[in-house]
């Protein structure tokens, strides 16, 4: 069976929460450093959440923008 593209709404809800997602990374990166100049060791430890997460999430979402057609 052929595979379909998203529809439009499907696609506007992908950027929506992927606008939602960077703006808390935003905001997560602000309190990392934050609590890095406070010298509290949480903030390293929220950077390195952060990383890891954008290193597996950035790929991820462009290999499957990529796979669906318009």
């Amino acid at each position: 069976m052929p595979e379909v593209g998203w529809t439009a709404e499907q696609h506007a809800g992908i950027k929506s929460y992927l606008r939602f997602a960077g703006i808390a990374a935003f905001f997560g990166v602000i309190l990392s450093v934050v609590l890095i100049c406070m010298g509290n060791s949480g903030g390293w430890i929220l950077l390195a959440f952060l990383l890891c997460l954008a290193l597996v999430a950035i790929p991820f979402f462009r290999k499957k923008f990529k796979e669906q057609p318009r």
